[in-house]
């Protein structure tokens, strides 16, 4: 079983060694749909400029390749990382994946000292029943694109420290799929999408077409109950958000810290509170082309 064809394929257990071993720059793994029990990936080599690691999600007549763990919002905290990606590694593109019960789905830990990961592409990796979907430091030059996260009981997108130049298109975050018995489960402050400040700042962040929606915790004790769409703290800079969408979530649909922040379009709707803008930004509304114009 060399993996030349479909009828030769590699082992699950093989993932790991394939990509980091015998993948070269530019060479593409494809991996058949079907379900891969406990799956983890390391990756600690990548592609170079030009030439960039493709790992590409095939339905074969069984759906598109699923990852699938044992995590459970009973113990929220424990739990496999499915895919890790390690520092350093550049050019490398993930597209038609799926991950469920896993305690973080897609991994890039801040290393002391490490090299910055750049040029990743994740397409169409959707995960479900997490606690965190994608946590994710230094990554410069990073996209994603296409990715539907839902039932997470802390962040769907947390991007920590040190990620520069990001790009995050269509992407949603549905903490709860409106089901009230989950929200009695998530942690405080559920968010949909969040460019924290745990470290060095992020910079140059471009949200496009997003949406993040149901991210509540009810039983929340404190006076002030806490549960956002789109967070953005004060250290970041230079973010836009163009026709996002911020429904249904327990304080803010936007709650932006960040400097001169830019918004173009954009619905905020079912929030305790709909844009919360801490410091400088302006609000726009998109340009509409005359021949688009409706009575």
């Amino acid at each position: 079983m060399d993996g030349g064809s479909w009828e030769h394929a590699l082992d699950q257990e093989a993932l790991g060694r394939v990509v980091n071993e015998m993948m070269k720059p530019g060479d593409r793994l494809l991996l058949g749909g079907g379900t891969y029990n406990d799956a983890v990936l390391v990756i600690f080599k990548g592609g170079s400029p030009g030439l960039p690691k493709s790992i590409v999600g095939v339905d074969r007549g069984e759906g598109l390749p699923v990852f699938s763990g044992r995590w459970s919002y009973e113990s929220r905290t424990q739990g496999a990382t499915a895919l890790r990606i390690e520092s350093g590694v550049a050019h490398v593109i993930i597209e038609g994946l799926r991950i469920k019960g896993y305690v973080t789905g897609v991994q890039a830990a801040a290393v002391k000292g490490g090299a910055p990961r750049s040029h990743l592409v994740f397409s169409d990796v959707d995960i479900e029943q997490m606690r965190h979907g994608f946590y994710l430091a230094g990554c410069d030059d990073l996209q994603i694109k296409g990715c539907e996260l839902k039932r997470y009981s802390k962040h769907a997108f947390r991007f920590d420290q040190g990620c520069d130049r990001v790009t995050i298109q269509q992407c949603a975050a549905d903490c709860s799929e409106d089901d009230a018995g989950w929200e009695k489960m998530t942690e405080l402050f559920p968010f949909g999408f969040l460019v924290n400040d745990g470290g060095a700042p992020n910079t140059a962040f471009l949200f496009e077409d997003c949406l993040s929606s149901n991210n509540l915790m009810p039983l929340q004790t404190t006076s002030y109950k806490n549960g956002d769409g789109f967070v953005v703290e004060e250290n970041a800079s230079d973010v836009a958000f163009v026709r996002c969408r911020a429904l249904r979530n327990q304080d803010g649909g936007f709650d932006l810290k960040v400097r001169d922040v830019h918004l173009t379009g954009g619905v905020a709707i079912g929030n305790s509170r709909g844009y919360r803008v801490w410091n400088t930004g302006t609000q726009e509304s998109p340009k509409i082309r005359p021949d688009e114009r409706n009575a």
